[in-house]
């Protein structure tokens, strides 16, 4: 039997195995993502009702707050890329947040299908490999 075609389907296995964890390292990213963007929501909601002039814990840093007076409840300051930021109103706001949700879903979805694929592929290669161990196996076992 063919040692190459082992190393191979060995081989392949292991760049599959590869694949499979760098998804599964994404989805874990865009979960953190998707619950940052939710505590987002929850904030602006919170900043909705708060209102003109009223006292919040604004984040500077991880895990790092400053209290801060509401100078104008009704508007935000929204970066929209390429280092450009615009004024939008709070519910402007909350309505591109639940789209970078959705839009981040959408794609979470895209890499479990993918990931499902990978395994399901894995799967058959590692059958293809037991059945070439137990061939050769067998062939060994046969010439003795």
């Amino acid at each position: 039997m063919d040692s190459e075609k082992l190393q191979e389907k060995y081989f392949e296995m292991q760049m599959l195995e590869q694949q499979i964890n760098h998804i599964k390292k994404q989805i874990e990213q865009f979960d953190a993502h998707v619950a940052e963007l939710q505590g987002s929501v929850e904030t602006l909601n919170d900043l909705k009702e708060a209102g003109k002039g009223n006292e919040m814990l604004v984040p500077v840093a991880g895990g790092i707050f400053m209290k801060a007076s509401i100078a104008d409840a009704d508007k935000l300051v929204v970066n929209v890329g390429a280092q450009v930021a615009v004024e939008k109103s709070i519910e402007d706001t909350q309505k591109i947040v639940s789209t970078q949700i959705g839009e981040m879903m959408q794609y979470r979805e895209q890499l479990i299908e993918n990931m499902r694929k990978l395994v399901d592929h894995y799967g058959r290669i590692e059958n293809e490999l037991e059945k070439l161990v137990h061939h050769e196996h067998d062939e060994n076992c046969n010439h003795d």
